[in-house]
């Protein structure tokens, strides 16, 4: 039964300061909750309306206007699970080539991205302090159960300021990524705005960039990261 208590627990992890409080996050959806009880994450709680209710395990039933109230989309799609967030005291060593994305703000796109780095072999992907939080909803719903089998490194200032692998830039101006030997680094990506930043460009060895023949600024930063992703996956390191 869903009590006004619990109710109230999950509606609070919209937030971000909650789900740090917490330690806790949401997953919304058939698939992705079923690819979250595959998983080595520790489940909470599961609620479904009534028609999806085979299929979860310890499920507690909810109304739709109770799904509504707890859920963060639109149209909810009538599951949505509670997990705890990995304990993780000690960072893993960093498996090369990696990807590093700097600053990046958008949920969505870094959602997409560590889907995109598992299809390409990755288990790890590294992230800055100012990144986006991985466990926002919408993060965790563009991973589509990524999330739940990847590693996601983030970094502290002081993290990158011990770092000892060489960096590699993805930039506007650069050697073409497609003429480029992959090489055993920390490939970085910027935000879309700015880009990278000053202190991670004179921490580069070079830059590589993505050729291209329109006439639009940049692209998008999910779009670029899939293209590196890529490329590390065809060039793999001899």
């Amino acid at each position: 039964m869903l009590s006004k208590n619990l109710l109230k627990h999950v509606r609070s992890l919209h937030q971000k300061k909650f789900r740090i409080t917490h330690e806790a996050f949401i997953v919304e959806g058939i698939k992705p909750v079923q690819e979250l009880c595959r998983s080595d994450f520790k489940v909470n709680h599961i609620f479904s309306i009534e028609e999806h209710m085979d299929g979860f395990p310890d499920v507690i039933q909810v109304s739709k206007a109770d799904m509504e109230r707890m859920s963060l989309m639109k149209t909810p799609p009538g599951v949505l699970a509670v997990a705890q967030m990995p304990s993780r005291k000690q960072k893993p060593k960093i498996q090369l080539p990696a990807l590093l994305l700097e600053d990046l703000n958008d949920p969505g796109n870094l959602g997409t991205l560590i889907r995109t780095a598992e299809w390409f072999g990755r288990k790890q992907l590294l992230i800055t302090s100012n990144t986006a939080d991985e466990f926002n909803p919408k993060c965790v719903q563009a991973s589509m159960g990524s999330l739940f089998r990847m590693e996601i490194i983030r970094l502290e200032e002081s993290d990158l300021a011990h770092l000892s692998e060489p960096m590699i830039g993805l930039d506007l101006h650069g050697e073409s990524l497609y003429e480029h030997t992959m090489e055993p680094a920390i490939y970085v990506l910027g935000r879309e705005s700015t880009g990278l930043s000053q202190e991670i460009r004179e921490r580069c060895e070079k830059m590589v960039t993505i050729p291209g023949q329109g006439k639009t600024e940049s692209l998008n930063a999910a779009m670029s990261g899939g293209l590196l992703l890529s490329e590390i996956f065809r060039k793999p390191l001899t």
